[in-house]
């Protein structure tokens, strides 16, 4: 009889493993003319700080700017809308690939806390949102007395 030891990070990668086949066979993964058929998707953003704030530039081809709200609370910055799949399709179409998502969505992204969120500002133009968040004064820790 040999002495095996025992590995318990085997059994965790045992574990995770299994989790991946649940998420890769599941409905997360279902495909329709090739390609994923995604329920949820987000668009995809870059934050760039400059002097004064911090750019968020979301793209959003083919959103509607009337369907892009924008929101600050607790120091989220909050941005949903919604794609709507076009309707102007023939009735013998058969798609042989389907790659684009449609759908609602909503992307938080936190804020520092050193912001004027009273004073951010929104442009949307050729399919980009460009959210301005202006730079606040920073809060010094305050050091209370114990009396």
């Amino acid at each position: 009889m040999s002495i095996i030891s025992w590995n318990p990070f085997n059994e965790l990668e045992d574990i995770r493993s299994e989790i991946n086949k649940v998420f890769n066979d599941s409905a997360f993964s279902k495909r329709k003319g090739g390609s994923k058929d995604l329920s949820f998707w987000e668009p995809v953003s870059d934050i760039v700080e400059v002097k004064d704030g911090y750019k968020v530039r979301t793209e959003m081809p083919g959103i509607p700017k009337e369907s892009i709200k924008i929101s600050v609370s607790n120091d989220i910055l909050t941005i949903e809308g919604e794609k709507k799949q076009e309707t102007e399709e023939e009735k013998d179409a058969h798609y042989h690939r389907t790659e684009r998502v449609y759908g609602s969505f909503q992307k938080m992204l936190s804020l520092p806390q050193e912001v004027a969120a009273y004073k951010i500002t929104a442009n949307y133009k050729n399919g980009v949102l460009e959210v301005f968040i202006p730079k606040g004064k920073k809060v010094k820790p305050k050091e209370i007395k114990v009396e």
